[in-house]
């Protein structure tokens, strides 16, 4: 087996319908098979998981921010973001996500986010895979989430930009921590037996 090179940044957007939105509309029926990019997901856990959340993922771009907003096209913030994303795409169950104050992360050190994280996800080393999540170090604590399309590329929603495609090595996000999550159930990720556990506050 030839040695396995990771995606392109940009490998999404390639030959007009990213590979990962025929795959999703084909199933399984091997629309990808053969190209670098389906190639790379056919070998990882759960890949059509993967690509149904950067599917939906791809649909909030544009999405403006406003603090606990969930309605896609309408308002959004990096928590709901991730909530919406997961649930439409099948992989958690609706989460509901009690009101926080939108700097409580500029004012406490409890890592809130994680804490809520944690049920749904587990701790991964990086690289992370598509479909992952990126958790960054903002004010005292990690509270600003982010889905990831082909590391360091991801999909998020921040103040003032709405959901956008950002690099984690450029502007806000660079050079600061960040942790990695896996959402995938069987992959070692995923919610509770009982579908337990709530998220917390986001940026």
């Amino acid at each position: 087996m030839s040695e396995e090179r990771p995606l392109p940044p940009d490998w999404e957007a390639r030959d007009g319908l990213g590979c990962y939105e025929l795959a999703v509309a084909e199933a399984k029926k091997g629309f990808c098979a053969g190209r670098p990019e389906w190639d790379f997901f056919s070998r990882k856990p759960f890949a059509f998981e993967r690509l149904r959340v950067l599917a939906e993922a791809k649909e909030w771009l544009g999405t403006p921010y406003h603090h606990m907003g969930r309605v896609k096209g309408v308002a959004v913030d990096c928590l709901t973001l991730l909530a919406e994303v997961y649930e439409k795409a099948g992989v958690t169950p609706f989460v509901e996500i009690p009101f926080y104050p939108p700097d409580w992360y500029l004012h406490r050190e409890e890592e809130r986010y994680l804490q809520g994280l944690l049920p749904y996800a587990r701790e991964i080393e990086a690289p992370p895979l598509p479909g992952d999540i990126a958790l960054f170090r903002f004010g005292r604590c990690f509270a600003h989430g982010a889905i990831v399309t082909a590391w360091p590329q991801l999909i998020h929603a921040f103040v003032h930009h709405g959901v956008t495609r950002f690099s984690a090595e450029s502007g806000l996000l660079s050079g600061r921590p960040a942790r990695f999550f896996s959402p995938f159930v069987g992959d070692g990720g995923g919610m509770t037996e009982d579908g337990t556990g709530s998220l917390p506050a986001g940026k």
